[in-house]
């Protein structure tokens, strides 16, 4: 994705991931396993709440995060419009939920002031629209049907392991660019793809003719 939040320090996202899924797994028997989940942080962090509590309050501090503090990335409203200025069709394929990116779109001044989803992508697919989240191709299998290209016809850019597995998996040729939080999956990735870029910033830079041009001349 070409989002991501900027809320000062944050624990690493790989550690929060596996703690949730291991939570999850130990209350998957439940009706929602997610509040098993947040019975687990209650005890975990000393918190006097119920799981339903630290659900409900869960969700709406998330809600309020994503309309206030969620930025773009460095350089991806410039390289979005840079695209688009090209003429180049824009998608965004992603498996986080269908809200989310609504909120993104309508209610995020940060991102709205900036570049404007609606208008930018000729296509918007969410978790909603697949069955199957990232490794599996699904989300730009369906991406491409919704465009009428071809895998060979198409660029994608990626930040994780699951995606850069599920743009290849699709035969879509991916640039994978670096984010720190997926910097111990370097090696993974690489063997996936060559085609790679510290930054968007960087990956904009290389679009610019006279950067093209020493590339070619091998200056």
């Amino acid at each position: 994705t070409l989002i991501r939040r900027l809320t000062g320090r944050t624990p690493d996202p790989g550690e929060l991931h596996a703690y949730q899924q291991q939570s999850i797994a130990r209350h998957r028997n439940l009706p929602n396993p997610y509040t098993g989940y947040c019975t687990d942080l209650g005890r975990t962090f000393g918190l006097n709440l119920s799981g339903e509590q630290i659900h409900k309050e869960r969700f709406a501090l998330s809600r309020q995060m994503l309309a206030q503090e969620v930025m773009l990335k460095d350089g991806a409203a410039e390289l979005l419009l840079a695209l688009k200025a090209r003429g180049k069709r824009l998608a965004l394929a992603t498996t986080t939920r269908r809200s989310n990116v609504d909120i993104y779109s309508d209610t995020n001044e940060n991102i709205r002031s900036r570049v404007h989803f609606r208008q930018m992508f000729e296509s918007i697919l969410a978790m909603e629209d697949v069955r199957n989240k990232k490794p599996d191709p699904e989300v730009y299998l369906k991406t491409l049907e919704a465009l009428g290209l071809k895998a060979c016809e198409c660029l994608v850019i990626e930040d994780s392991l699951e995606g850069v597995r599920a743009a290849s998996a699709a035969g879509i040729t991916v640039i994978a660019v670096a984010e720190k939080w997926s910097a111990g999956d370097a090696a993974q990735i690489a063997r996936i793809t060559r085609w790679s870029s510290p930054s968007l910033t960087a990956l904009l830079e290389t679009m610019r003719p006279e950067t093209a041009a020493k590339t070619a001349s091998g200056r």
